[in-house]
């Protein structure tokens, strides 16, 4: 309590890492579906759904391209001509999205922070330090199909009569690493729809083997075995082997498939194009106001995300963080001047994308 009194200022804390947007893919009311299965293929990075409805087959599959700087999504049916779903993005605050005949969904926004409520910490919904309009950012979707039409209806697309429909998603900001602050100077639209335009000159092979390529030649550096798992229960959901092995059944399988989703986490959070390091939650928060803001707590929990990147062979995942470190350094000079009188720098437990230096109250 002293030391949140005497050695902190106002705020103590900062505001919430926030999700983008939620891209939904609206098939209607889908009945009578048989054959359902959700997977993810780790050494090939995608996760594809296929069921049957009716008589017919349907598979989506998606990707995050590091290539490209896409996501991809395509769906198929094997009735040609009968695909039909609305596709839409959302978000509960701070945007506008819409969506244009030539089937572009765009989605553009800034961040309104509220002006902060007495004492102001990381549960208040209002959260800490000025308010005002901050950080810009854009989104940018294209949907095209291998027949039938895509049309817009209000702020959503929708595929009618189609074989096969390829999504690409992409999006940009205006912060700035080279600042550690939002820069007006950089325009998130303008961004994001470069990176589209280049990407919508690829076809769905072209795209797909771009992704394989980058991704198998991280991926499939290390393999591990362990001792053979039964062949019934490898064939197991991942959730059903997972209360088999709480009931103490011996799973030597899972245990190494364990280790290929931490090592496909950290590379799907941490790799070029990618310009900040994991943070808590990492990319995969959903929640406008995060557990602990999805900040990067310093005294051990940025350390944790990072350890297996030398033993897991995945040094390139270091590089956002080390980046993002040398220009924290910079920022921390000031710090340990003012508060120690030192040369050097220093940094507390909890920081954020904007290089917090001074202490937080959790810190004490």
């Amino acid at each position: 309590a002293y030391g949140a009194a005497h050695l902190t200022a106002t705020p103590t804390s900062f505001r919430s890492y926030e999700p983008l947007a939620d891209l939904w893919l609206d098939f209607g009311a889908v009945e009578s579906v048989t054959g359902y299965r959700r997977e993810l293929i780790l050494a090939d990075g995608i996760a594809r759904v296929t069921f049957r409805q009716g008589d017919a087959t349907l598979t989506r599959e998606a990707f995050i391209s590091a290539p490209d700087n896409v996501l991809a999504v395509r769906v198929k049916t094997d009735r040609p001509g009968t695909l039909a779903f609305a596709v839409s993005l959302t978000r509960q605050r701070d945007a506008m999205v819409t969506a244009t005949a030539d089937g572009q969904c765009d989605l553009d926004g800034q961040i309104v922070d509220v002006e902060k409520k007495d004492g102001g910490y990381e549960d208040n919904p209002g959260g800490s330090g000025p308010g005002g309009a901050h950080m810009k950012f854009a989104g940018r979707l294209l949907a095209r199909v291998d027949r039938g039409r895509v049309s817009a209806e209000g702020s959503q697309l929708r595929i009618e009569d189609a074989g096969e429909a390829v999504i690409l998603f992409t999006a940009a900001t205006d912060y700035n690493l080279a600042t550690l602050n939002f820069d007006r100077a950089i325009d998130p639209a303008q961004t994001s729809a470069g990176i589209l335009a280049h990407a919508a000159k690829k076809s769905w092979p072209e795209l797909l083997q771009a992704h394989l390529a980058e991704h198998g030649a991280m991926f499939n550096r290390v393999s591990l075995q362990l001792d053979a798992t039964d062949a019934t229960l490898a064939k197991l959901p991942t959730d059903a082997r997972l209360a088999a092995v709480r009931k103490g059944g011996d799973d030597p399988g899972l245990v190494a498939l364990y280790f290929q989703f931490g090592r496909y986490l950290l590379m799907s959070s941490s790799r070029r194009p990618a310009r900040l390091p994991a943070n808590l939650q990492g990319i995969w928060s959903e929640r406008l106001w995060a557990p602990w803001e999805a900040d990067y707590h310093l005294n051990i929990n940025l350390q944790m995300n990072y350890w297996p990147a030398g033993s897991a062979n995945l040094a390139e995942t270091v590089a956002p963080l080390m980046d993002w470190f040398e220009r924290l350094a910079q920022r921390g000079r000031e710090s340990a001047s003012r508060l120690y009188e030192s040369d050097g720098w220093v940094a507390f437990l909890a920081t954020n994308p904007f290089g917090r230096v001074s202490p937080s109250a959790s810190t004490l």
